[in-house]
């Protein structure tokens, strides 16, 4: 009897001495996620934002367009006065510009085909152009504003 009382006081205490070192699993924690900022491309793969030189179909005209991070442009024009606007993006990632004097906003569908980037008007598609960024140095060598 003495073995039994023995054996089933080892027990009782093995057993409170296990479930008092045993440690709570651990509250899941909650953690925040950032969403990550949407960064508009270009057809070219990189950002929207850049200096491009931008020709008409008919290479009539030829704009530097100096499109900035900030949601504003500048076109030049050799020869003319730079003229300032703004551009986003539609909701189907059309390249939107309105310029200053406008009041309505004219969007581009951007396609590259053979490694030709052209912007179409959406409301008028004779209205395209040849797209091209320019590289740092080329930038710099722009018409000045």
């Amino acid at each position: 009897m003495k073995k039994i009382v023995c054996i089933t006081a080892i027990a009782a205490f093995t057993l409170t001495g296990c479930s008092q070192n045993e440690e709570p699993a651990p509250e899941p924690m909650e953690t925040e996620v950032a969403e990550a900022e949407t960064v508009a491309t270009a057809p070219d793969g990189g950002p929207a934002y850049g200096m491009f030189e931008v020709t008409s179909a008919d290479g009539a005209t030829v704009i530097m367009q100096d499109i900035r991070e900030d949601g504003t442009v500048t076109n030049t024009i050799e020869g003319t006065e730079p003229t300032e606007g703004t551009w986003t993006t539609d909701g189907d990632g059309n390249f939107c510009l309105t310029m200053a004097g406008e009041t309505e906003t004219t969007c581009y569908a951007d396609t590259v085909t053979d490694g030709v980037w052209t912007a179409t008007n959406i409301a008028d598609e004779t209205d395209s152009w040849t797209v091209v960024r320019m590289a740092d140095e080329e930038a710099e060598a722009a018409p000045a504003t």
